[in-house]
Parts: C-alpha cells; structure tokens; sequence
C-alpha cells in the first residue's frame, strides 16, 4: 500500500473520530449537567444562612422526636421552637461536617464521571477502531485478486 493511501485512511479516520466525539459530547450534555446541578445544589446548601435553617429544622425534628419517645403527642407551648444558642452552634457545626462531606462526595463522582466518560466512550471506541482498521488494512494489503 503506497503511503498515500496510508495518509489518506488516517485522515478519514481523524475526521470521523472527530465527528463522534462530537455527536458523543452531545449526547452526553444532559448527563452533564445532571452532575453539574447536584455538586452546585450540595454547594449552595453549603451558605450559612440555609445551614442555620437545616440545623433549626434538625434540632426541631429530635426534640419532637423526643417528645413522642417520652409520650407527648402534641407540643406543649413551642417547646420545639425555641433552643440555646450552644445547641443551635453545636447543630450547626455538625450540619456543616456533613454536607462539606457530601459536597466533597459530589467532587469526587464529577472527577469519577469526566474521567470514566472520557475513557469508555471517547477513548477506548476510537482506539478499538483504529486497530480494527489497521489489522484489516495489514492482512489485504497484499492480497491479490484473481479474475
């Protein structure tokens, strides 16, 4: 095979590897921007002033959860309304522990998606194809055809 022809192949293949990954990429952008939202929503959650309103709501839940464990049913008095300033400190902190750990957790599955995306469906096709093309190109390379 004369080495125009081996320039030749490699260049159809260029295009249409470049062509796939484009068609490949947006195909993908829903699953983009999926990722995307869920580390921004574990971002914003992180502001303080929705760490003071989950922390409220947390120390709310126990206390009535408290109250039904103890025989109460019905909250006596907002008695689940109103905490000390070190419990409300002491949730918050703990609140902060665990949505830093789940923001963290998000970062680590957008690295796990790009790097996981980028080799199974960008990568490893276009180079299984590649050597697809050049072992059929090397065993008919010098076979001859009768007529």
């Amino acid at each position: 095979m004369s080495q125009l022809k081996k320039q030749r192949w490699r260049i159809v293949y260029g295009i249409g590897c470049l062509i796939y990954i484009v068609w490949m990429v947006n195909l993908s952008f829903n699953n983009f921007d999926m990722v995307h939202t869920d580390y921004r929503r574990a971002g914003e959650r992180l502001q303080p002033a929705r760490l003071e309103a989950i922390a409220l709501r947390e120390l709310e839940d126990d206390c009535r959860t408290k109250l039904r464990r103890s025989g109460v049913y019905e909250e006596v008095g907002g008695a689940c309304r109103t905490f000390n300033e070190a419990d409300i400190i002491a949730a918050r902190q703990e609140v902060r522990g665990r949505l830093s750990a789940e923001r963290s957790l998000f970062g680590r599955k957008l690295v796990l998606f790009y790097i996981s995306f980028g080799l199974v469906f960008l990568i490893l096709p276009l180079v299984i194809i590649y050597q697809l093309l050049s072992l059929i190109l090397w065993l008919f390379q010098n076979l001859k055809i009768h007529k």
